[in-house]
């Protein structure tokens, strides 16, 4: 089965943002192994893309009936430009790009959360580990963050104004 990529006119059918040969591409560039990608691992990729950042983004989808996030309309990028209608912005690509990379070495990228992921002291033999209360008890991918900053809108308390 071939991925159907979106192309930026917002397919109904759209599975990915990036082929495997584009996540090859660049795997290359950054010098990344990219042995034994698979479809599906750009497909979790994919998915871990479009349910972790779905609220995040700028902008709105540019339809309803288009099956992935992106194209968007209304997009002001964070260094203010207007990201165009009907392109896939390349920070997105690369994030699933470096997402399917990871995908290559895990079974998931949002492995399920237990109540052991949550232990603040742990003492196997002469072995003593203790996390600080706020360490994260999930995986937090900071490069795929940074890389998607100018294309996702400000959360928390924004300050943001509207007027009717």
């Amino acid at each position: 089965m071939a991925l159907v990529i979106e192309d930026g006119s917002g397919k109904t059918n759209a599975q990915s943002y990036v082929s495997v040969a584009d996540v090859q591409a660049y795997g290359v560039t950054y010098g990344l192994t990219t042995t034994g990608l698979t479809e599906a691992m750009v497909m979790r990729a994919m998915r871990y893309l479009e349910d972790i950042y779905f609220e995040r983004w700028i902008g709105v989808k540019k339809t309803e009936e288009q099956a992935l996030a992106w194209p968007r309309a209304w997009a002001t990028r964070k260094d203010g430009y207007t990201q165009g209608e009907s392109t896939i912005p390349v920070e997105v690509k690369n994030a699933v790009s470096a997402l399917a990379i990871r995908a290559i070495t895990s079974t998931s990228l949002a492995p399920d959360i237990t109540r052991s992921d949550a232990v603040l002291e742990e003492e196997v033999g002469p072995i003593r580990v203790k996390y600080r209360d706020n360490a994260p008890t999930v995986t937090i991918y900071r490069d795929v963050d940074a890389m998607l900053k100018p294309v996702l809108a400000m959360t928390g308390n924004s300050g943001r104004i509207w007027r009717s």
